[in-house]
């Protein structure tokens, strides 16, 4: 996994790089079918074809400001403000490295993500890709 820095500023001296930031963003990828072993460990790999158009559409309902905690794990006696304000961008490319196989982006933005929040939220997008969620179930 890589991690890169696109920019350097001074910042207050009480600024914490966790809780002081204006956005944070992760990317999964996920590649639907198998892909070569030196890709491997950097995609999920979904064995089956996944509906883009399920996903994409599931994505914008869930987009915008709105309380995310049921996507959350709270830990014990934890209680906080669970409203997030989520931007979610998919993005499908025809394929990566020699398998040739359809690689699906699903691209997070929030100002601050509740625990575990993105992994089930990516999670929820692939089985609704898979059909085993429906979108009126969301």
């Amino acid at each position: 996994f890589a991690i890169m820095a696109s920019a350097v500023c001074s910042v207050p001296s009480d600024f914490d790089a966790r809780f002081s930031c204006k956005q944070k963003q992760y990317v999964y990828t996920i590649a639907c079918g198998y892909v070569s072993p030196f890709s491997a460990r950097y995609v999920w790999q979904v064995p089956e074809p996944l509906d883009l158009e399920q996903i994409k559409q599931a994505a914008r309902l869930l987009q915008g400001k709105r309380d995310f905690g049921w996507l959350a794990v709270s830990l014990p006696g934890e209680s906080r403000n669970t409203v997030r304000d989520l931007q979610i961008d998919v993005e499908y490319k025809n394929h990566c490295d020699s398998a040739r196989v359809p690689i699906i982006k699903v691209i997070c933005k929030c100002d601050f993500f509740l625990y575990k929040m993105v992994r089930r939220t990516v999670g929820l997008l692939v089985n609704i890709g898979r059909q085993k969620v429906t979108i009126e179930e969301l």
